[in-house]
């Protein structure tokens, strides 16, 4: 029988860190910054570290309740990189390496020029011919590194393994990877990986597949961000092989049909074993990497957070649910990081801003980096680790929290709440989890970092008191199998403690005889399931009914016994019942099904029965639907969903319309999102609605689907009053998208209106600045939605009628967005003059209107320049000693302010006369500055701030004094980087932009740096909170050297209380933990099982430190200008 258990995707995108610690950053293989730098395309090799001790060795870290055993079954060599294992009923370990990942398998964050492209893509084919053609010299070197699937043994039953085979590889060509699942399943292993679902087997028995066929082909439509996998594989308890996508997104097609289309989120799936059947089961996911049943087959994942201050999600997987997410909102920034993700609270267990469409979590745990996940079989656990969902949290470091934590729900009306979460084991780097048929749990370990470093672990843990007969006979039952077992002993397994042995009852029994299936397995499986003392015996011959019903659909007997169990006593088993009649689809189960939705007290056997409701198309249940969700008035949104997929799956089009006006909300409410699901353009009615939730549902609905035959009504909406913000940016989107003259002047009429939100006047003018080539990404969800490109003529006409108005009247942001947009259309009524002169403006506006003299050849600007350098605003001096470039004898003014001006005058000015420099004139006016400010710098009368900016420029410069210069001072500053490591970065310590900073340090997806980090409690919980890191630091000048060092070198000074060490002491014991505090004298360590230890220095004999979790190579991701930015944010 398959393993009990889901299996893990790619190694999570989290980066834990050291002290200052920063970004995550992708280490990208030669050539991928451009990948065409070098026409010779070179393969890197499939390294793997040779053995050592170190595996046993870092046991001593791990930190574990009291009494449990830790004890190491295999290394490297035998394995390395380990994505995720799966145990086999006789205990072989399957491990899925990766070689592939971030060698071979592109990430988009590292490549920011291809990501428009990357989010156009609808399949696999489109994908590979991006990279051919971007590509065309050098793409064959991301083939060779092939994913592999490691068969590994204990031959002789002593614990430790002793023999392994590389049991599948060749899965190296440019679409492939990463691998990320692996399950065996009677005589095949299924192995999730990119592009295809694969099914392996081994005829011959010598370890080695020598059969490999692709399931299905469509998983990875997108490259997205590394680690975004094809992965969670793991069978159901009703005999289904089910497996999740991240969203890098499917798009599957068999025969000429297209069997799914999700290519903008992460879904779980589901088909036969046989693969038939496929279906799309749950939407809206991220990364879902692991996917896990409880023991009455209710389905949940941990889905990862996006770097941007949100919270991993503990979810609830249901038949036709949506979780929100989608891969738009990953590099969105309108109206804030993540769009309506984080700005509307869909992240959210309750969002301050409801949001039907999505079902929200169960829970938002504090686990950073989710990862492998399984649940407790029933047997081999203590009792206070039983019935409990164990969940990886992979930081990128053993220190900060990896490890593996059991998470425990509670029922909740027709779902869950999280009732506990507590540690197994930490100070180590999971990737997967799993319970083997010996009784001990079984984890991967990484080691260290984000690469596949050739390492790789497996640990097996063991609790105290195990009842070592139980554990000794749910080994032999599972090793010698069930196929050839009688009835009787099939019948008394569905009552074991232990799912794997109860499943694997289950599945003889559905399966046992040869010509029909089912037939003689059947009567057992009704008996167990009308009476038995076991509700779990029950369950699982309710579900193998189930099964058998499924296969023969219309007069079954399996359906006929499932009948009776309607009205049992028992709200679980009317609940399985339920669902089981509904997946046979068995039209005797109709009038039953409608007496539940009347009259059952248990909210979960109601959602149940109206999802079964739904699969039948009974129309007869509408009103006992609508009903329902009258009475629950939205008190559970799981419910209301299971009514939605009912009113969905009936379509009933009369119906439905009736229900739309309904007097009761909540009715109303199932309504529109049952149009929604149809894509039915009848949502827009509820824009009208006295609810403004609904408003704003339909809103989502029309902008969000982009359900073009509603878009002129959204945009219609535009002269109502009292609507929201987040209505009025779908409101506003509509009127830019449909691109009409008419839809133009409702633009720059709205941003004239004094009674709306200021942000969103700015967005109707930044949609005119934008009008003549619309970006491709929907400027509210961020998704690929492009619009054909149009003349500027409609947008000029609309915004000449305002443009007075609102440069004289409006709020500061507002007017400088309508300077902004009469600039780029090339519109001006007002003299630019006259705003730089009116001292009532605000500086940013005056300052706007220096800078748009320039386009606009205005023969003011030499005045305009004058007042600005006359002004004591910084702002407006610094916009007037921009333009001298462009005005004669600016470079004079410019030489006199190298000298008076301020540190960022002077900043100004060094950019300035760069810019000058490097023009089309190339003036040698801006050269002369420059060597004069290079005077300064070699004298160290040059402020830090402006170095930067000079050193660039003049490292452009091949000839010539200025080249000399920079030539003399590089050479001489490289000579010192032994004794002062920063010396080739000094120049980043100061003058950098803090508002810029913050954009990398929370939106650049190449460093993800809130992933793990965050500022006042706000970000990622896998390295040390930086809010008030300068003061920490040392002060001023040691503080940002010391945020330098720990960008640049995050190991070299691992923060207090996030740095492992092994020490052994000079009696030769051996000593691992986290580094608390260190004195000259004295180590402060936190001991695993032990607690606080101090320990003098003169007992050390040697000392290891762990590396930070922070990739060491930031300087390959940013440039000198970002860091310098960085810098100036963290010193904040």
């Amino acid at each position: 029988m398959p393993a009990v258990k889901p299996l893990r995707r790619a190694v999570a995108c989290v980066a834990v860190t050291l002290l200052a610690a920063t970004p995550f950053v992708i280490r990208a293989a030669d050539g991928e910054d451009d990948p065409n730098a070098s026409k010779a395309a070179t393969k890197p090799t499939m390294y793997v570290a040779p053995a050592s001790d170190e595996g046993e060795a870092a046991i001593k870290q791990f930190s574990m309740p009291k009494g449990w055993k830790a004890e190491l079954f295999a290394a490297e060599p035998r394995l390395a990189n380990p994505v995720c294992l799966s145990i086999d009923d006789k205990g072989r370990v399957y491990v899925v390496e990766t070689f592939r990942r971030r060698n071979s398998v592109l990430d988009i964050r590292k490549l920011p020029d291809w990501l428009d492209e990357d989010l156009s893509l609808r399949n696999v084919q489109q994908r590979i011919d991006m990279v051919k053609r971007r590509m065309p010299d050098t793409w064959q070197s991301l083939e060779g590194l092939s994913e592999r699937v490691r068969l590994i043994e204990d031959s002789n039953g002593d614990g430790i393994a002793d023999k392994d085979t590389v049991f599948a590889t060749g899965f190296d060509k440019l679409e492939h990877g990463t691998a990320a699942g692996v399950l065996p399943v009677g005589d095949s292993v299924f192995f999730a990986s990119i592009p295809a679902l694969w099914k392996l087997k081994d005829t011959n028995n010598d370890g080695v597949a020598d059969q490999k066929d692709s399931v299905y082909y469509g998983f990875g439509v997108r490259f997205a961000y590394s680690g975004h996998d094809f992965h969670g594989l793991t069978m159901g308890p009703d005999g289904r092989l089910y497996f999740s996508i991240a969203d890098r997104g499917v798009h599957i097609e068999k025969d000429g049909k297209v069997l799914i289309d999700n290519p903008d989120s992460g879904c779980v799936m589901r088909c036969e074993p046989d693969g038939s059947n496929l279906e799309l089961v749950h939407t809206g996911l991220r990364n879902p990497q692991e996917l896990a049943f409880d023991e009455y087959g209710n389905l949940f994942t941990a889905d990862n957070n996006s770097d941007g201050g949100d919270p991993t999600r503990w979810v609830y997987v249901v038949e036709g649910g949506n979780s929100g997410w989608h891969v738009g909102w990953q590099w969105h920034t309108n109206p804030v990081s993540r769009g309506a993700w984080l700005g509307e609270d869909l992240c959210q267990v309750n969002p301050k801003i409801p949001a039907y469409y999505r079902l929200p979590p169960i829970a938002t745990p504090k686990i950073a980096g989710p990862a492998g996940l399984t649940y407790t079989p029933g047997t081999g656990m203590p009792t206070d680790w039983q019935n409990r969902f164990l969940l990886v949290d992979f930081r990128g470091g053993a220190a900060g929290g990896s490890g593996v934590y059991a998470l425990k729900n509670k029922p909740m009306g027709a779902s869950f709440e999280l009732e506990e979460v507590k540690e197994l084991v930490t100070g180590v780097l999971p990737t997967d989890v799993t319970f083997g048929p010996d009784g001990r749990i079984y984890f991967t370990d990484w080691v260290t970092g984000w690469e596949p470093h050739g390492k790789g672990r497996i640990y097996a843990i063991t609790p105290p008191g195990q009842d070592a007969k139980q554990v000794a006979e749910v080994k032999q039952i599972l090793s010698f199998g069930f196929l050839k077992r009688s009835e009787e002993e099939l019948a008394d397994f569905l009552e074991h403690p232990d799912v794997r042995v109860r499943q694997g009852a289950q599945f003889a029994l559905v399966n046992i005889g040869d010509t029909n299936p089912g037939e003689k397995g059947f009567s057992t499986l009704a008996a167990v399931a009308k009476a038995n003392e076991n509700p779990l015996a029950r369950i699982h011959a309710i579900w193998g009914l189930g099964q058998i019903a499924r296969k023969t659909p219309g007069d079954s007997p399996a359906a006929a016994a499932l009948l009776p169990l309607l009205a049992d006593s028992d709200p679980e088993i009317r609940a399985q019942a339920a669902r089981k009649l509904g997946d046979a689809k068995v039209p005797e189960a109709v009038a039953p099904l409608i007496n539940i939705i009347k009259r059952d007290r248990n909210v979960r056997t109601q959602a149940f029965a109206a999802a079964a409701l739904g699969k039948l198309k009974a129309k007869d249940a509408v009103d006992p639907v609508l009903a329902m969700l009258k009475k629950q008035s939205d008190r559970d949104a799981y419910l209301r969903h299971a009514g939605v997929m009912a009113l969905v799956g009936i379509n009933d089009p009369a119906a439905l319309e009736k229900t739309a006006d309904d007097a009761v909300p909540s009715v109303r409410v199932a309504a529109l999102l049952a149009y929604r699901k149809q894509h039915d353009a009848k949502v827009a009615k509820f824009l009208d609605d006295v609810d403004t939730t609904l408003v704003l549902e339909a809103a989502r609905a029309i902008n969000d689907e982009t359900l073009d035959a509603a878009m002129p009504q959204l945009a219609a909406a535009i002269i109502k009053q009292g609507l929201s913000e987040p209505i009025l940016y779908r409101v506003l989107n509509a009127n830019y998208r449909l691109g009409t003259a008419e839809t133009a002047k409702a633009l720059a009429t709205f941003a004239a209106r004094s009674d709306v939100p200021t942000p969103t006047r700015v967005e109707a003018l930044k949609m005119l600045a934008a009008w003549k080539d619309p970006n491709g990404k929907d400027r509210v969800t961020g998704l690929w939605r492009p619009v054909p490109p149009r003349g500027n003529e409609p947008a000029k006409s609309a915004l000449v009628t305002v443009l007075d108005k609102l440069l004289a009247e409006a709020p500061d942001s507002v007017r400088i967005a309508a300077l902004n947009a009469s600039t780029a259309l090339g519109v001006n009524t007002t003299p630019l003059i006259d705003l730089v002169r009116n001292e009532k403006n605000p500086p940013g506006l005056r300052a706007a209107a220096v800078a748009a003299m320039v386009p606009a050849k205005d023969k003011k600007l030499a005045d305009g320049a004058s007042l600005a350098l006359a002004s004591q605003e910084s702002a407006l001096r610094l916009a007037g000693i921009r333009v001298q470039a462009n005005l004669p004898g600016g470079s004079k003014t410019l030489t006199d302010l190298l000298v008076s001006g301020t540190p960022a005058e002077q900043q100004a000015v060094v950019q300035t006369a760069a810019a000058m420099m490097a023009g089309k004139t190339a003036s040698k006016d801006g050269e002369t500055v420059l060597k004069l400010a290079f005077d300064r710098l070699t004298k160290g009368a040059l402020p830090v701030e402006a170095h930067l900016d000079l050193l660039t420029a003049a490292a452009t410069k091949k000839s010539g004094k200025l080249s000399d210069a920079y030539k003399a001072f590089d050479g001489a500053r490289k000579k010192k980087v032994e004794a002062d490591p920063l010396a080739l970065h000094r120049e980043t310590l100061a003058g950098g932009d803090a508002e810029r900073g913050a954009y990398i340090f929370r939106e650049r997806a190449d460093v993800s740096c809130l992933r793990c980090h965050a500022i006042n409690k706000v970000g990622g919980n896998a390295g040390p909170d930086l809010a008030g890191l300068l003061a920490r630091a040392g002060g001023t000048e040691k503080g940002r050297e010391y945020i330098l060092e720990s960008i640049l070198y995050p190991s070299k000074k691992i923060a207090e209380g996030w740095e492992t060490v092994s020490i052994k002491t000079t009696d030769d014991e051996v000593i691992a933990g986290v580094l608390k505090a260190e004195t000259a004298t004295e180590l402060t360590l936190e001991v695993p099982n032990v607690g606080p230890m101090k320990l003098a220095k003169s007992k050390v004999k040697s000392r290891q430190g762990g590396l930070s979790g922070m990739p060491d190579d930031i300087s390959k991701t940013l440039s000198k200008e970002d860091i310098r930015d960085l810098v100036e944010f963290l010193a904040k």
